[in-house]
């Protein structure tokens, strides 16, 4: 899965297009390594969870034939076709599946809570300078309504899009399985919202619509509060 990341062509011309792809996070991974001599998962509990105490934020690195560790704290993510059985505690995403678990773009596993206390230091920057906050925040690919920063997907002008309650500063990201985190600077506002959407399957999915209540209904909430 490695050398399949490492050899991948671009799609278009840099710049042309505005395509989600998971490659990109996956080669940071390997950079992470590389740069701090030490596996991923280590590197982000040294650098991120522990000192965040996240203390219910971990990869489940996947060992084949053994049960993932704490896998009775972990809500089920799917019935998979292809694997066989329930998922629980084992990583969704096929391409973290190849790569034991453990990747950038997907893998950690955590709660509501605890996803909240990560947005939140992005408001403070707790973990990473303002400066690079900024960069990572700021436009850096546009089409049509959507925006991308450097991780994060940016507001978005488009009224069923889930960010669009927030303000026009608001940045965030999706997760295929029903996942979600959005913080808006502008209010102070950090919403975590965990779901495991895909566990009937992965069609006729309204994850987006309820995502979108959900938003729309918070940021009432915080706006008759303040």
């Amino acid at each position: 899965a490695r050398e399949m990341a490492l050899s991948t062509f671009f799609a278009y011309r840099p710049g042309a297009h505005v395509i989600y792809s998971d490659i990109g996070l996956i080669l940071l991974g390997l950079a992470i390594e590389r740069l701090a001599g030490e596996p991923l998962d280590r590197a982000v509990q040294r650098r991120v969870t522990r000192p965040l105490g996240l203390s219910h934020t971990r990869y489940l690195p996947i060992r084949y034939g053994a049960l993932s560790p704490g896998e009775e704290n972990v809500a089920p993510t799917e019935l998979c076709p292809w694997r066989g059985y329930r998922l629980v505690g084992e990583v969704h995403d096929e391409n973290a599946w190849r790569l034991a678990g453990v990747s950038a773009h997907a893998g950690l596993f955590s709660t509501a809570e605890d996803v909240a206390v990560l947005g939140e230091s992005f408001l403070d920057a707790q973990c990473l300078r303002q400066s690079t906050i900024r960069e990572m925040t700021r436009l850096q690919a546009q089409e049509g309504g959507i925006k991308r920063g450097l991780g994060f997907a940016l507001w978005s002008p488009d009224p069923e899009a889930s960010s669009h309650p927030f303000s026009q500063q608001a940045f965030g990201h999706t997760g295929f399985t029903g996942t979600s985190l959005w913080i808006d600077p502008t209010r102070e506002l950090v919403v975590a919202l965990l779901t495991n959407e895909v566990y009937r399957g992965r069609r006729n999915r309204r994850i987006g619509t309820v995502r979108l209540r959900v938003h729309k209904a918070i940021v009432e909430v915080v706006s008759r509060l303040s």
